[in-house]
């Protein structure tokens, strides 16, 4: 275990590590609502083209943000003899 990684002290002396948060998935969420709003909603013109803006960029900082997750997730390398 990392000396970074949080971790819960269960009954029995056991440690069980905490994920992070996902936050990439809600963001993912979050662009889906947007690109399908403007259809749902029976928006045109100005709003439309802003909800659809704001999609794009909730899935460029959603794929920015689980490239960062993923990274975190990545088992550490073995120590070199």
């Amino acid at each position: 275990m990392d000396a970074n990684t949080p971790a819960v002290c269960l009954p029995w002396g056991m440690m069980k590590t905490e994920n992070p948060s996902q936050v990439a998935v809600w963001l993912f969420i979050a662009a889906t609502f947007a690109f399908a709003s403007s259809s749902l909603f029976g928006l045109e013109g100005l709003w439309r083209w802003n909800l659809g803006a704001l999609g794009f960029l909730l899935v460029i900082v959603g794929g920015a943000r689980l490239g960062v997750e993923m990274r975190g997730r990545r088992p550490n390398a073995p120590p070199k003899e």
